[in-house]
This record gives C-alpha cells, sequence and structure tokens, in this order.
C-alpha cells in the first residue's frame, strides 16, 4: 500500500540552510564524539593541505624567475651560485612546502580511512542497535519503516559529508586566496569568470532537487523492490519456490519495480550530462580569456615569466574552483538533507514509555484486564472491546477464538508492545504503564506462532539466547531440550548440541519446521520464568508430539502461570478456564466442562474438530 501522505519536495530556503548548518555541526558533534584526536588530526591536516598549493605555487613562480636570471649569468656550474642565493631558497622552499603536503595529505587520507572503517562503522552498528529497539508499534508503522530505509540506505552521506565538507573547506580556503589574486589582476577578470559560472551552478542545483525528489518519492516502491529480492533468495521460501516457482514471480514484478525506478534515475542523469556539455564550452571561454590578458601583460613588461606562470596557475584555478567550490556547496546541501533522516531515527523515541515501578519476577503475578479496549494506529475499528478478565497466580488459562477475534492482541497488550486505548491492564495490583519495561519482562516468556530461528548459530546457542546475560549452562540447556521433547533429535546430529543449524554455513545442517518450534519451545523453557504465554505453539507438530509437549508444559508450570492461544482443542481443555474471543470480546468463559453444558460457539467448534480427528 502506498504511503497516504504525499512526499516532501525539496526546496531551496532560509529554513532550509538553517537545517544545513545544523546538520554540519552535528556531523562535526558526532565525528569528536566518536573519536577527539582523530578529529583533530583530519581538521589541521586538511587546513594545512588547503594552504600549501598556493604557497608552493608561488615560490615556484619566483625560482623561475631566479632561474632566468641565473641562465642570463656568467656562471660556470651550479656550485658558483651559492647556497645562500635566492635560486636555492626559492627552490628549498618549494620542496619544503610539497614535502609538507604529502604528509599532511598522506596523514589526512588515512584519517578518512580510519573513520570509514572503523569509528562510522561502529557508529552504524549502534544505529542499527537503536532501530532494533524500537517498539512494535513503531516497527509496523509505514511511516516509520519508510523513515528507516531512508536512514539505512542514506547513513554513508553522514560519511560523504564529513568528507565532502572538509574538502570543501580545504577548496573554500584555495579558491579565497586564489580569488584575492584574480581580482588583484584584473577585476574584470574575476567578475567574467564569476559570472560564467553561474549556468553550470544552475544546472548543477536543479539536478539535485530532481534525483532528490525522485528518491523521496519512490522510497516505497524502493521498499517493495528490496523485499520481493529478499524473499527470492529466502531460505524457508526455497522449497516452495522450486515447487510452483513462484521465485520467476517474484523476480518478475521486482524487475517491473526495478526498471520503472532505474529508468526515471537514468533520465534525471542524463539531463544533468547534456547541461555539463554546455557548461564545459563556456569554460574553454574562460581559458582564453584568461590566456589573453596574462600574454598581453607579459608582452608590456608588466609582469615576469614567473609571475605569468603564477597568475595563469591562480586564475585557472579560481576558474575551475569557483564554479567546483559551488558544486560542492550544493553537494553538501544534498547530503545535508540526507542526513536528516539519519538523525531523525537517532532521535526517534520509543513510543511505549517505561515506568519506574519494580515489582516481583520471581513468582508468578496476577494479572488483571479491566474494561480493556484496544485499536491499532491509523486504524478506525476497535480489536478489543471492554475486555474484562483475571488471572490468578499459577492459573493455566487458554484463548481461543476464530482467525482476527483478537487473541493475538490480547496477548501483545500484556507484553506491552501496545498501549490500551482506554481501560487498563494491572500487574499485581500495578497499572502496567507504571512498571519498568526491561525487568517487567524478565517476568515473562514468549513463544509466538512466527518464532525465531537463528540458523548461523548453534543448537546450544539457540536455545540460551533469551538468557544469553547469563554464563551458559549446558546442564540446564539440554534439561530444557528434553522438556520440549528436542534432545533425541539433537543427539542424532552430527555435531550435537554444537551443531549450526544452516547449510549456509560450514558444517551446517537444516532443520525441520517441527524441529525448529521444538527449540523455540526449548529457548522458553530454559528461560524459566513464572510466566509463560504460548501463542499457537504447537501449529507445526503433529498431535502425538503435542500431547507429549503439553504434558511436560503443564508438569513444568505447576508454580507458574500459562497462557496459552490454539486452534487444537486437545491443548486448550486441560486449562483451568478458557475463554472464547469473537470479534474482539469476551463471548464465553468456563472450564472445557462448563463451555460444553453451555451449547455456544466453544462447544460448536470442538465437536466439529472432535469429528475430524474420529475420521482421521
Amino acid at each position: 500500500m502506498a504511503n497516504s501522505k504525499k512526499p516532501e519536495e525539496k526546496r531551496f530556503s532560509a529554513k532550509k540552510f538553517k537545517e544545513f548548518l545544523k546538520n554540519g555541526l552535528w556531523v562535526y558533534k558526532t565525528m569528536y564524539s566518536l573519536s577527539p584526536r582523530d578529529s583533530i588530526i583530519v581538521v589541521v591536516s586538511s587546513l594545512i593541505t588547503s594552504v600549501i598549493p598556493t604557497l608552493t605555487s608561488f615560490f615556484n613562480a619566483k625560482f623561475i624567475d631566479e632561474l632566468i636570471k641565473v641562465s642570463q649569468g656568467k656562471y660556470a656550474n651550479i656550485t658558483e651560485i651559492g647556497l645562500s642565493s635566492k635560486l636555492i631558497i626559492f627552490l628549498s622552499l618549494g620542496v619544503l612546502f610539497q614535502i609538507v603536503k604529502t604528509i599532511s595529505s598522506r596523514i589526512n587520507r588515512f584519517m578518512y580511512d580510519k573513520f570509514n572503517r572503523i569509528h562510522f562503522r561502529k557508529y552504524e552498528f549502534e544505529i542499527q542497535k537503536k532501530i532494533s529497539e524500537l517498539d512494535i508499534s513503531q516497527q509496523e508503522d509505514p511511516d516509520i519503516s519508510n523513515s528507516i530505509k531512508k536512514a539505512q540506505e542514506n547513513f554513508f552521506k553522514i560519511q560523504e559529508f564529513a568528507r565532502a565538507s572538509l574538502v570543501f573547506i580545504e577548496d573554500l580556503i584555495s579558491t579565497t586566496i586564489s580569488a584575492v589574486i584574480s581580482f588583484t589582476i584584473s577585476p574584470w577578470l574575476g567578475i567574467t569568470i564569476i559570472i560564467l559560472s553561474l549556468p553550470n551552478n544552475y544546472f548543477f542545483s536543479k539536478f539535485i532537487i530532481e534525483i532528490w525528489n525522485y528518491f523521496n518519492s519512490t522510497i516505497e516502491e524502493s521498499r517493495r523492490y528490496y523485499w520481493l529480492r529478499g524473499d527470492m533468495q529466502s531460505e524457508p521460501r526455497m522449497p516452495e519456490h522450486k515447487i510452483v516457482n513462484s521465485n520467476q514471480t517474484l523476480y518478475q514484478m521486482a524487475k517491473e519495480i526495478a526498471e520503472k525506478l532505474w529508468a526515471k534515475e537514468i533520465s534525471i542523469f542524463a539531463k544533468r550530462l547534456k547541461s555539463t556539455i554546455f557548461s564545459s564550452i563556456i569554460n574553454i571561454i574562460n581559458t582564453i580569456l584568461i590566456s589573453i590578458v596574462l600574454i598581453n601583460r607579459l608582452i608590456k613588461g608588466e609582469i615576469t615569466v614567473g609571475t605569468f606562470s603564477f597568475y595563469e596557475g591562480t586564475l585557472y584555478d579560481f576558474s575551475g574552483r569557483f564554479d567546483y567550490v559551488v558544486g560542492q556547496f550544493l553537494e553538501l546541501f544534498d547530503f545535508s538533507i540526507y542526513i536528516t533522516y539519519v538523525k531523525d531515527i537517532i532521535d526517534l523515541k520509543p513510543a511505549i514509555k517505561s515506568g519506574d515501578k519494580i515489582i516481583d519476577i520471581e513468582n508468578a503475578p496476577t494479572i488483571e484486564f479491566k474494561n480493556v479496549s484496544f485499536k491499532y494506529p491509523k486504524s478506525k475499528n476497535f480489536a478489543l472491546r471492554n475486555i474484562s478478565l483475571k488471572i490468578n497466580p499459577k492459573e493455566e488459562i487458554a484463548i481461543v477464538g476464530e482467525n482476527g477475534a483478537g487473541k493475538t492482541t490480547l496477548i501483545k497488550l500484556l507484553l506491552r508492545f501496545y498501549d490500551v486505548t482506554s481501560g487498563d491492564i494491572l500487574i499485581n495490583n500495578v497499572p502496567i504503564k507504571k512498571l519498568d519495561i526491561e525487568h517487567y519482562r524478565k517476568l515473562i516468556s514468549a513463544l509466538f506462532q512466527e518464532y525465531n530461528t537463528y540458523g548461523e548459530l548453534d543448537v546450544k546457542t539457540n536455545i540460551n539466547i533469551g538468557k544469553y546475560e547469563q554464563k551458559m549452562d549446558i546442564q540446564k540447556v539440554k534439561a530444557a531440550a528434553e522438556k520440549a521433547d528436542a534432545h533425541t533429535f539433537i543427539e542424532e546430529l552430527d555435531n550435537k548440541y554444537d551443531q549450526i543449524l544452516s547449510k549456509r554455513f560450514t558444517g551446517g545442517t537444516n532443520l525441520s519446521t517441527g524441529q525448529w518450534q521444538k527449540i523455540a519451545l526449548a529457548r522458553m523453557f530454559y528461560r524459566d520464568t513464572p510466566l509463560l504465554i504460548l501463542d499457537e505453539p504447537t501449529a507445526s507438530i503433529d498431535a502425538e508430539a503435542e500431547f507429549k509437549i503439553f504434558k511436560r508444559i503443564y508438569n513444568f508450570m505447576k508454580d507458574k502461570t500459562v497462557i496459552i492461544i490454539s486452534h487444537r482443542f486437545s491443548t486448550v481443555r486441560n486449562a483451568k478456564k478458557i475463554y472464547v474471543l469473537e470479534k474482539g470480546q469476551i463471548k464465553e468463559s468456563g472450564t472445557h466442562e462448563e463451555l460444553m453444558k453451555l451449547k455456544g460457539n466453544y462447544a460448536k467448534a470442538f465437536e466439529k474438530q472432535a469429528v475430524g480427528y474420529q475420521k482421521d
């Protein structure tokens, strides 16, 4: 679905210029925070590099003039000139400045590489961590998803801005020096150089605006392209791809999007090419004018050959650099606007605000929903209405209902992935909004139907990952695997608990869907918390294995609270209380026997399923 918001268009304005300055300052503050010493070295080496060329050119010009004088003298060889002569002094200074420039530029390049390969990579990694810590509600928001995509695609612009801005400062200093000298030589020629550079800068500014507006207006199409491309290569999707050739469908869909985007992008660059050809012709006029003015002054005897060389280099430098510096500024302006995307994500705070209340996480809690209603952000319809229920410590309850009835939504509210629209949820009589989120979630183990698989990790780490901050206890890992009915097949693997679980890694293997689900269950058992939430936990496991697992679950959870969502009534019938949801409301509740006596929706659904089992 396309973003309903009209894409923002880029325009140059005072507000944008202020933002440009703020973003530039932010980049340098960020660099300084990453490494104060390296930042100072980068800036200082850049400044040295910017001044040295003009000094070198000046002393080279003086050297040429002295060389002409020497060539007209009566010296038999260079030894007769003397070390104190101007020729030797100017030559030495030219060489010295060249050495300083070489060392400074090498140090500068090394520091750039260090920032790009170490400092900025660390920073990007921290930003990825921050994105992973955003709330579920934010991750599911299309606008925020677009912003995340923009930030991820444009993080490199921070590095580019840092590099380009320092190069810009170098060139700006050099251009300012050459401008002063150029206007000293010929004011009207300096003005002419500036005027003739304007068309190229105008075309370049149009190009930057057009490419930015293209990127901003196609971000969601770009996201869809990368999703389709990723689905083509997804390991879990490979079997179906091979049978029904669905990867070809995805390929065609991705190709259509890409070709449309790429065609638009190349058309923008084609316009840029035409404008640069026109600008190049104008630059030739500058070259001709400079040559005419300087040759005329040389013929008149107003300047020496060395001064001619220095002025020619300076004027050419000014002609090229002025045009280039304005282009650099426009490019920096462009980078700055993309940097705003990264800053927006960095500045983004979790939507769910943590409280500061700490509760007991060692014992099963009392959970109470008090007249809870909820609708998802940007949704007009309520997913839950007036839900009131109480779960006592160490109670085993089940929630059943058709797809879309609100079962998983109820759990998401309990896990505080979202905040209720109205009403309240109490944990040990404390409103859930007042609890410290991180501490509260240590109370809970939750396994959803779409559980995580970590093919890049071995078996024991897959099980231990829920309590990775603690030292792994391999005996507890094996005990958790036994409870999840996973130990037997793990022992049959080549490397047992050290087995990598993807064939895409050397020595790895693939597990079946049912085996993966048992690993995920083992992870919950290893976590060993007072509250266990299971949302369709055995959907991919056969009925016999499910019976064994739930027998273990009920034995394991005698002193814990268990909340189960399942479509199989053989699973939920043993719960102490069952809640039947329909269109976001509790329609029935009670034990299995009580609900069967009601002869309502639960009884009808149970009988249908029972008939199905009997036929099987």
